[in-house]
């Protein structure tokens, strides 16, 4: 599995260098310039975590947070502040606005990318506490590996069962297809969207009157969405 960064900073020089820095560790980057853009793009695709510049013209960093940490579905983004200004003050105000990190510019390669794991191991670790996920008529256990649907249990494949407690674990938001595809198998092996449609097709036809709720978005991947 490999996490995806996005980088929010105006300082193309910082943009490039971190980017850089973190493609040479094998994490997928993209950047934006301004916080407006950001914001765009973390709506439009799903990342792992976000480095975020303080000091953006425009939509600011804190201004920036405050909106993703408010958004139930980008509240559980990671964020890690960047900023030239070292006043503690203006620490405790990234922190305040629900930033998880906070980091100094010059931004030190080996310290960014160790904070950067350790901040994704912390969530990762918090994730697996969530044991139960309840949504749209189902109940997923993952602890037990175990799916019910209507009160009536349901076995699923592996493969499906990790498509679903995907699809859940990010309710309302539309997970695309190149994200879907390296979460689910290994990037050893060559996966086409075809695959991926057999799959969720699969999980569909297990889900019963809950299948409607794994929607399709057309060109980009799928959802899943509660229905009334």
């Amino acid at each position: 599995m490999t996490e995806k960064i996005l980088i929010v900073d105006d300082d193309p020089e910082i943009r490039d260098f971190l980017e850089q820095v973190f493609r040479k560790e094998g994490f997928q980057v993209q950047t934006a310039e301004t916080g407006e853009r950001g914001l765009d793009m973390i709506h439009a695709q799903l990342f792992d975590l976000l480095i975020l510049d303080l000091n953006l013209p425009g939509l600011g960093g804190m201004t920036l947070c405050e909106i993703l940490k408010q958004d139930p579905s980008t509240a559980e983004l990671p964020v890690i502040m960047l900023t030239a200004n070292t006043a503690s003050r203006t620490k405790v105000q990234g922190l305040e606005t629900g930033a998880d990190d906070y980091v100094t510019k010059p931004p030190q390669p080996a310290e960014m990318v160790a904070r950067v794991r350790a901040l994704l191991r912390r969530v990762q670790h918090q994730g697996r506490t969530e044991r139960v996920i309840e949504a749209g008529g189902l109940v997923l256990n993952d602890s037990r590996h175990e799916l019910t649907v209507g009160g009536q249990r349901v076995d699923l494949r592996p493969k499906e069962f990790e498509l679903l407690k995907l699809l859940l674990e990010k309710k309302d938001r539309t997970l695309d297809r190149p994200y879907l595809k390296s979460r689910l198998w290994s990037e050893e092996r060559e996966v086409t969207d075809h695959n991926l449609d057999v799959l969720v097709n699969q999980l569909r036809k297990q889900l019963g009157p809950s299948a409607r709720c794994v929607e399709t978005v057309p060109s980009v991947g799928y959802r899943f969405t509660e229905h009334p």
